[in-house]
């Protein structure tokens, strides 16, 4: 089968290309589909938009292998699926209104909450808009409502009472003008469940962050900030969480209900908070989450006996399903 990875490529290590796919990461991709049998050509999503769109026509892919950010935009991961339907290409991954749902932090919370899974309380503060926030229990973190990979996420971003959140927001919606969600901080460990649609089961065992506890000491806050995620990643290992079956099981439900109420389709991630006396807060998910060797798909796979080839070949069966 031909199959086009189409991916935004990182050319600098810096923030506004922070959710793009390094080289090693399509280089890895690559292999992977190609010892699967299949012929595989990189388009990258970031030339200009003719260009790519007469690259798709000339290469006639039966498959799109879409892990693409976008690069403008509140709504950017949506832009190449929705491109991707006009032209009546199969892809791979959630359909553009998912993508555009799920990247906005507040509806997806309002969303999976309705469908009875707890989330930190939360209020959206936009330019020329501050709502009351005096009902919040402080602490809070600050988050760019439509950001993904940390980005805008720091230890400043954990603000401990009203008078400093106040001083502090004009700064924080001057550089991230689209929103931000004020979100009440949950004390615990950060974990995360992720998602294989065309498995039997297809809600995955549970990973959690292990975080080196001398680098703990240097951090006023366990969060999995944009420093820690770039710059100190060698401090943190991803486990199978270490949790009594019950609670994996109460996560798992957990996740099963926020798949169902976005329609995600393929494959995902979803991140919670736990906190030490075992309740569970729902934080986001990523409907488009990196492939790169090491990441928690590959490790929860694994417990069920997958292969990284594996994890690429239930990713495209699950796609050609949807083949007319």
């Amino acid at each position: 089968m031909k199959i086009a990875i189409t991916s935004n490529l990182r050319t600098e290590e810096i923030e506004e290309q922070a959710e793009f796919d390094s080289q090693d990461t399509i280089d890895f991709m690559t292999k992977n589909l190609e010892e699967l049998g299949h012929q595989v050509k990189f388009i990258d999503l970031t030339h200009p938009l003719v260009g790519v769109i007469q690259d798709l026509i000339d290469y006639k892919p039966d498959l799109i292998f879409n892990t693409s950010e976008g690069t403008k935009g509140k709504y950017r991961e949506s832009f190449w699926p929705g491109i991707f339907e006009e032209l009546g290409l199969l892809y791979t991954g959630s359909d553009p209104f998912t993508l555009a749902l799920s990247l906005d932090k507040n509806l997806t919370k309002q969303l999976v909450a309705k469908h009875g899974v707890p989330t930190p309380q939360a209020e959206m503060v936009y330019p020329g808009f501050i709502p009351d926030l005096s009902h919040l229990h402080f602490p809070i973190i600050a988050k760019p409502n439509y950001e993904g990979s940390s980005k805008g996420i720091t230890q400043d971003s954990v603000i401990e009472d009203l008078e400093t959140l106040q001083k502090r927001l004009p700064d924080i919606l001057k550089k991230y003008p689209d929103g931000i969600l004020v979100e009440e901080y949950i004390f615990g460990k950060d974990i995360t469940v992720p998602f294989l649609e065309n498995l039997v089961d297809p809600i995955l065992d549970v990973v959690e962050y292990i975080v080196d506890p001398e680098f703990l000491k240097t951090r006023r806050y366990q969060i999995y900030d944009y420093e820690m995620k770039n710059n100190f990643y060698d401090s943190v290992d991803i486990q199978i969480a270490n949790l009594t079956d019950d609670l994996k099981q109460q996560i798992k439900v957990a996740a099963q209900k926020v798949i169902k109420s976005l329609n995600c389709r393929d494959l995902g991630r979803m991140d919670f908070r736990l906190t030490p006396d075992g309740k569970i807060y729902f934080l986001e998910i990523n409907c488009l989450p990196y492939l790169d060797e090491g990441v928690s798909l590959y490790l929860s796979a694994a417990k069920q006996g997958l292969s990284h080839k594996d994890v690429f070949n239930h990713i495209i069966q699950s796609a050609m399903k949807r083949a007319k």
